[in-house]
């Protein structure tokens, strides 16, 4: 049993793993339930298999859901009708897509919890429960959109918190590559853009009072203006719209949040390499002087000649 232990311990990618495919195989089992018969109306994959035959037109005059979900079963849907095969195979290997994101939710699942510094035991606990939800395993048996905000869901905490933990500019705009996926896998993963202003007032502890007062006047403003207005006709449209302007703005502050970003990131690691001969705080401007000057001390103290 100890051995057993020792083993899961060096090689913990196999627990997620053996989970993962667990989920896979059992859900495969009844993935071809009413598939002939269309039995569940509210699967995206009848749609996209009416556009698949041309009888139907994507974002005409449906937006009842966003388009990410769609346009991944259709190229899927074109791969499967090309290979000579009929739309019961679509909707099976669409399916199968479904399952293989619930796998990759219970997979997640352990790897969060192993982040944050949980045991490779609570870790295949946490990973065990969402592997027996019901929930997981009816979205899992259907080609819709509700696995896929989950699954990119997890996926945009897990790349924040690796960003909180290493300073890597890379997993910050995984992240918000990521929310992004999200947002357009179902409208209420919009909600997820507050993720990156965490992020970014989390960089920044001056800014945090600024960007909570002017959200929170904003939030105030807009109430009371939509509440004597009314809102525009065509509720979807008026909410497509702001959603532009909302990421107009965001894309105007980005030169300065990336610029917090770089900064904060540089500081991070200049302290760490700086940590056993420098005090006081690092600055922006003396990273790279304070690095040479360190470098060139560093074979003095080792003992070695100049």
């Amino acid at each position: 049993m100890r051995q057993i232990r020792d083993f899961l311990s060096s090689r913990s990618w196999i627990i997620p793993l053996l989970l993962g495919l667990a989920f896979v195989a059992l859900t495969a089992r009844g993935i071809d339930w009413g598939i002939r018969g269309g039995w569940n109306p509210d699967e995206i994959i009848q749609k996209v298999i009416k556009a698949l035959h041309g009888e139907y037109l994507f974002d005409e005059d449906d937006f009842t859901y966003p388009s990410l979900p769609k346009y991944a079963m259709f190229a899927v849907g074109r791969v499967v009708l090309g290979l000579g095969y009929g739309d019961p195979e679509v909707t099976w290997w669409a399916r199968l897509i479904s399952a293989a994101l619930g796998a990759g939710i219970v997979a997640l699942t352990y790897v969060l919890a192993r982040r944050i510094g949980l045991s490779n035991v609570f870790a295949s606990l946490a990973a065990l429960f969402v592997f027996t939800s019901s929930l997981l395993a009816q979205n899992a048996h259907f080609a819709h959109n509700d696995i896929y905000i989950t699954f990119f869901t997890l996926l945009a905490v897990w790349a924040s918190l690796r960003y909180a933990q290493t300073a890597q500019r890379g997993w910050f705009y995984l992240a918000c590559f990521t929310v992004g996926l999200a947002a357009s896998s179902k409208y209420n993963g919009i909600s997820l853009l507050l993720l990156p202003l965490v992020l970014t007032i989390a960089s920044n502890d001056g800014a945090a009072g600024a960007v909570l007062a002017v959200t929170g006047a904003g939030a105030i403003v807009g109430a009371a203006a939509v509440s004597a207005w009314g809102g525009p006709k065509r509720k979807v449209r008026g909410m497509m719209m702001t959603i532009a302007v909302a990421g107009v703005v965001c894309c105007s502050a980005l030169k300065d949040s990336l610029s917090v970003f770089r900064s904060t990131c540089q500081n991070r690691k200049a302290a760490v390499s700086t940590s056993s001969g420098w005090s006081g705080p690092v600055t922006h401007r003396g990273v790279q002087r304070r690095r040479a000057t360190w470098a060139r001390a560093r074979p003095y103290q080792s003992g070695s000649s100049p």
